[in-house]
């Protein structure tokens, strides 16, 4: 069973708010007892609310200044090899980036596959690429790269690949010129 999504939002009716604010205060604090018994950790939670003049703390105000001054007597390097959310999210983002840069890369080696067999079996002819349109799917009959020219297939009766090379650079740049 389920439970069904919360949504996030402002809870404007004061009264439903308190009492929503102190249900989950409840189970933080229950959960932050787990940890402490299950584990054997010290771990605290200070609270503060606008309900309230004075924070609320578990397990005791004492409780809470013996957990800070062991952690303010960790030396500041070893402090600074933890991690806490923005350390976390930026480790996270560059995993991601890289990750993406490696689909990207076997994408456009999959399309560069077909676009070469795809020009091997119909023969040639130039196409202009943006990559700015151009799509990056592997059905996708052209690869995005910086502005260049892109031959794709048409026709093919040549027999060595020497006339075929030199033939296609004589192309090519006949169509540069050609553009500037």
């Amino acid at each position: 069973m389920t439970r069904k999504k919360i949504n996030l939002v402002y809870i404007t009716n004061d009264s439903t708010r308190k009492a929503a604010y102190k249900k989950r205060k409840k189970v933080l604090m229950r959960k932050v007892s787990y940890l402490s018994t299950l584990w054997e950790i010290d771990a605290c939670a200070i609270m503060y609310n606008s309900y309230e003049t004075q924070p609320e703390v578990w397990p005791s105000p004492m409780g809470v200044q013996q957990v800070l001054s062991k952690f303010n007597n960790i030396p500041k390097m070893e402090q600074s090899k933890m991690e806490n959310q923005e350390s976390f999210l930026s480790r996270r983002i560059t995993k991601v980036a890289k990750q993406l840069k490696k689909n990207c890369k076997e994408i456009w080696e999959k399309e560069m596959i077909q676009c070469s067999t795809t020009f091997v079996a119909n023969g040639s002819s130039v196409t202009h690429l943006n990559p700015q349109s151009a799509s990056s799917s592997l059905s996708s009959s052209m690869v995005t790269l910086a502005p260049m020219m892109m031959v794709m297939p048409k026709a093919m009766s040549r027999t060595s690949t020497e006339e075929i090379r030199q033939t296609e650079v004589d192309n090519m740049e006949m169509m540069n010129n050609n553009n500037l």
